[in-house]
């Protein structure tokens, strides 16, 4: 399925930085992620070191029996 969908636009709508100053939240911002989700966390902490409190990046992708 991620083969489909265009990397560029997937990475621009991940930096959700306007979550960083949400009323309801305390302005830290995080990242989980598993298999593509450790991409994803890998390539914020890439790009944004400034604006990402943690990252939790896992590439190992989990098997569902």
């Amino acid at each position: 399925m991620q083969k489909s969908l265009d990397k560029d636009k997937i990475e621009q709508d991940m930096v959700a930085l306007w979550l960083k100053d949400h009323e309801k939240t305390t302005g830290k911002l995080g990242e989980v992620g598993v298999c593509f989700g450790g991409y994803i966390a890998n390539f914020l902490v890439a790009s944004i070191p400034d604006k990402l409190d943690a990252a939790e990046p896992s590439n190992e992708c989990l098997q569902f029996a």
